[in-house]
């Protein structure tokens, strides 16, 4: 009696333990895919926006992008008359130097398409930025990116 009790335990054993290491094989085959595919589904550092619309019945389009280590640049196209123009407020760290910066460009005043930029280095690294797009004299479009 006491045999076929033991050998019925150790079969039942020897099933949950297979079962266990099945469990393990798979959860260790899933931590691997989720951490793979983080790499893929996020997205390189890097911030951008577009827009487009409409101004008097004339199409136009803003495009705006902030790269932490490349800087910020902004252009925008306008099929009317009116003069275009781009302002970009920005802020980056210099770890050269160990300050904080902020700063601004404008694009000048011009028809059809302007872009404006402020390029960074290895040192720089761009925290935000402020996008104002213009056909003038009104305000069109306005985006903060970080």
């Amino acid at each position: 009696m006491k045999s076929k009790n033991i050998k019925r335990i150790e079969q039942e054993w020897k099933g949950n333990n297979k079962m266990k290491s099945k469990y393990i094989k798979n959860t260790s085959l899933l931590i691997v895919l989720v951490i793979l595919l983080s790499y893929s589904i996020i997205p390189v550092s890097a911030s951008s926006d577009y827009y487009e619309s409409t101004h008097n019945g004339y199409y136009y389009n803003c495009d705006s992008n902030l790269y932490p280590y490349g800087g910020v640049f902004s252009q925008m196209y306008y099929a009317g008359t009116n003069k275009i123009c781009i302002e970009i407020e920005y802020s980056y760290y210099d770890f050269q130097f160990d300050y904080p910066y902020q700063g601004n460009v404008i694009s000048p005043l011009k028809t059809s398409t302007t872009c404006t930029a402020s390029s960074g280095n290895e040192y720089q690294l761009y925290l935000w930025s402020n996008n104002i797009y213009t056909i003038t004299p009104n305000i069109v479009y306005s985006v903060g990116l970080s």
